[in-house]
C-alpha cells in the first residue's frame, strides 16, 4: 500500500470537488445575470425543465471548460513526486494550478456569455429567455447545445494557453 499515493488521490479528490462547486456557483451566477432568471432557485422547486435544462448545459460547459486545468496540474504533480521534485516545486505547481483554475472559470463564465447571447441571436423572432422562463423546453435545448458546442469547440484552445504557462519540471536524459 502506497500512503504517498493515497494522499495524492485524496487531496486531487478534494482540489476537483472545490473546483466542481466554484463552477456551479459561476454557472448559476452567469445564468441568473445573462439570461435573466433573478430567482433560479424557484423556477427550478417549480419543476420548470427549460430552466434546469439551461442551467445544466451550463454547468456541463464549465466542467468541459475546467477540466484541462485540473488535468494539467494533476499530470505536472505526478511528475513532480515520481521525478523527485520538492515540496516546494509542488506547492508552486499547486498555486498554479489555482491560478490556471481561475483562468478556465473566467473563459467558462465568458463562454457561457457568449452562448447564450448566440443562442439568442440565432432565433431573432423569438424571445428565447422569455419562452425558457415559461417552460419552453426546445428553446432551452437550443440554448444549452449552443452553450456546450461553444465549450467543446473552445476547449482545445484554453488547453493550450494553459499548457503553453505550465511550469513543467525538467523531463528525458541529459544530452550535452
Amino acid at each position: 500500500m502506497d500512503i504517498g499515493l493515497i494522499l495524492m488521490g485524496l487531496a486531487k479528490l478534494a482540489f476537483a470537488l472545490l473546483i466542481a462547486a466554484c463552477g456551479a456557483y459561476v454557472c448559476a451566477r452567469q445564468v441568473k445575470r445573462m439570461a435573466g432568471f433573478a430567482d433560479l432557485d424557484s423556477a427550478l422547486t417549480e419543476g420548470n425543465v427549460a430552466v434546469g435544462i439551461s442551467f445544466a448545459g451550463t454547468i456541463l460547459a464549465m466542467g468541459l471548460l475546467t477540466q484541462f486545468a485540473l488535468q494539467n496540474s494533476f499530470t505536472v504533480l505526478a511528475l513532480l513526486s515520481y521525478g523527485g521534485g520538492d515540496w516546494l516545486d509542488m506547492a508552486w505547481v499547486l498555486a498554479y494550478a489555482i491560478g490556471m483554475v481561475g483562468v478556465s472559470l473566467l473563459v467558462g463564465a465568458l463562454v457561457i456569455s457568449a452562448g447564450i447571447a448566440l443562442s439568442v441571436r440565432l432565433t431573432p423572432n423569438i424571445d428565447e429567455i422569455a419562452e425558457i422562463r415559461r417552460g419552453n423546453v426546445a428553446c432551452a435545448l437550443v440554448l444549452a447545445t449552443t452553450v456546450v458546442v461553444m465549450a467543446f469547440l473552445a476547449r482545445e484552445g484554453l488547453d493550450t494557453l494553459l499548457t503553453g504557462g505550465m511550469p513543467l519540471p525538467p523531463l528525458g536524459r541529459d544530452i550535452s
